[in-house]
């Protein structure tokens, strides 16, 4: 069965009784057409494909392409393929970027991709793989490496030349760095046998200079992939990030005394710390310590007041203070004495589950003071939202605890059933490694095994 010409783009048919075949895709329930052509539909199998007597490029292990570095990773970077050599047709969507990784750029040892090539490099790569993505390398064939690049620091086209580890250079600046060079540099497609390829430095050594840029760390060599986008003739600076751990650490701790701050809610940043603090004397320093990978805080952080005193008012005023829905900690972050750590409250600790999320603190204290002597009560919160997560714990007096677990067990409370126990000792559970789960002991009880 045949149909009309279709072009890319156009919804063929509704997927809920044909499959997608060659040159087509599957979105939302339509098939759409990824080329133009004439649209097969196969009755047999129920396979709709658009046939085109012109078929689309494919890449192949071996291939040589052309493209432009488009984005710059730690350990990869990806490949913008402009077209398969030798053929000007456009690719198909699927087939637009490639991946290269470090190891497969040149042969000498390199941290990052970025330390021999930028964004916007013209690149000739070599497929290595075609499944599950497009994989390509430099690595070992003098003919691939970068073609063509501009100056990071005022657009202009760099020239190669050898200057020890430099073998490219700006005319205009005083610009000059490293890249991997293909014999066709600054010659467009024209490959020369003896050409800047040679300028590589293979399997040799980095100089100091290099060697420094190198230790400074990726992340300070960041800074030139954002420089990228600059195209005034400033000069760029490298900061130092040796020894450091990003925003998280200092080189230098500021003197005064340090407290730790912990249980804090995500929302709560390092400006939003030091203003709380501040209220309570001169704060000379304050950081939430912040997840390298996601930026998100991790629920701590420390404040440095000038003086002892301050810090002393700071942890009576602030110590299982109430802040965005969370009960935050405040202790002196140098004091080690097993003394001065804050003690558990003696006691037996009741799990109450199944709590109404409106249910707080003081209802729950108010409930459970009925029936016995309660000594501390806690709902844990969810930590993006604020909110109960529906369940919390009560420590009472070891005399009045199972009275309370049984009067209150099954208890309606907001209009939910609670559910009360005797919290289990986690700590009891991990000295005994031997000791069965609730599960386990339930499945040896229905085959009959007796422990």
């Amino acid at each position: 069965m045949g149909a009309a010409f279709i072009t890319p783009g156009e919804i063929i048919e509704n997927s809920s009784n044909l499959t997608p075949g060659k040159g087509t895709i599957e979105h939302e329930g339509k098939i759409i057409a990824m080329v133009q052509g004439n649209v097969i539909i196969d009755s047999k199998s129920n396979t709709v494909s658009v046939k085109n007597d012109d078929e689309m490029p494919t890449p192949k292990v071996g291939d040589y392409l052309i493209g432009v570095v488009d984005r710059l990773g730690e350990k990869a970077a990806t490949i913008k393929i402009i077209q398969i050599e030798g053929d000007g047709r456009s690719i198909l969507p699927e087939h637009q970027y490639a991946d290269i990784y470090v190891a497969g750029i040149v042969d000498r040892f390199l941290p990052a991709p970025v330390d021999a090539m930028r964004r916007r490099d013209l690149v000739r790569v070599k497929v290595t793989e075609t499944n599950p993505v497009l994989k390509v390398n430099t690595r070992d064939d003098e003919n691939c490496g970068v073609l063509s690049a501009l100056c990071p620091q005022c657009g202009e086209d760099l020239y190669a030349k050898p200057e020890g580890d430099k073998n490219v250079h700006c005319p205009q600046c005083d610009y000059s760095g490293y890249r991997v060079l293909s014999n066709g540099f600054g010659q467009g497609y024209n490959l020369e046998k003896n050409g800047a390829a040679a300028y590589n430095r293979l399997k040799q050594r980095w100089s100091k200079e290099f060697d420094e840029i190198f230790k400074a760390g990726i992340p300070a060599r960041s800074v030139l992939l954002r420089a990228d986008h600059r195209f005034d003739g400033r000069k760029i600076t490298r900061p130092n990030f040796e020894g450091s751990g990003g925003n998280n650490q200092r080189k230098e701790r500021p003197k005064g005394t340090k407290l730790f701050v912990g249980g804090l809610a995500r929302s709560i940043d390092t400006e939003k710390l030091k203003e709380i603090f501040s209220k309570h004397g001169d704060v000379i320093d304050a950081i939430v310590m912040t997840d390298k990978e996601t930026g998100n805080s991790r629920g701590f952080g420390f404040v440095t007041y000038s003086g002892k005193a301050s810090a002393e008012v700071a942890i009576k005023e602030l110590h299982k203070f109430d802040l965005n829905g969370r009960k935050i900690t405040v202790n002196n972050a140098d004091d080690k004495s097993s003394s001065k750590r804050e003690k558990k409250p003696s006691g037996k600790k009741i799990f109450v589950g199944g709590l109404d999320w409106n249910v707080n603190e003081k209802q729950l204290e108010k409930l459970f003071s009925k029936y016995c002597k309660v000594i501390e009560v806690s709902i844990p919160l969810n930590r993006d939202t604020g909110k109960s997560r529906g369940f919390g714990f009560v420590t009472a007096s070891e005399d009045s605890a199972d009275k309370a677990i049984k009067a209150l067990d099954g208890f309606e409370l907001n209009g939910r059933k609670i559910g009360v126990r005797e919290s289990e000792n986690k700590s009891k559970q991990k000295n005994n490694k031997n000791q069965r789960s609730t599960r386990e002991l339930q499945a040896r009880r229905e085959e009959g095994i007796e422990d």
